[in-house]
């Protein structure tokens, strides 16, 4: 199992399921160009459920090495970012409403949702 990826029986139903995250950017395929990663991405996690929807609230922050645009010269900087996603259960029998993905929900099958591609 990767590092961004839970079980939803696993997420209790009746409190805030916190977690402290170091995730590897190659681990999530987390590739930019013109961009280094100069460690890991560092992350706090907050996962609730609803019986079998779930909500995920969590901030990242990276330390990248860039190239300015004008002058040429190499720099780090701090990178953040926020996510806030709500994951809903799907299968054959319950198909993928395209309106909430729009609105910013996501599907999980087989009890495990992944935040991989948010982050």
């Amino acid at each position: 199992m990767k590092t961004l990826e839970f079980r939803v029986k696993e997420i209790r139903e009746d409190r805030i399921n916190s977690h402290e995250l170091l995730v590897s950017p190659a681990e999530i395929g987390l590739e930019i160009e013109e961009v280094r990663f100069v460690g890991n991405l560092d992350g706090h996690l907050q996962l609730s459920r609803c019986v079998q929807e779930v909500y995920a609230k969590a901030n990242f922050s990276a330390l990248i090495e860039a190239q300015c645009r004008r002058c040429a010269e190499r720099f780090e900087t701090c990178v953040e970012t926020n996510i806030e996603v709500q994951f809903y259960p799907t299968d054959e029998s319950n198909p993928i409403d395209p309106l909430l993905i729009d609105a910013g929900a996501r599907y999980y099958t087989e009890d495990c949702i992944d935040l991989s591609e948010e982050v």
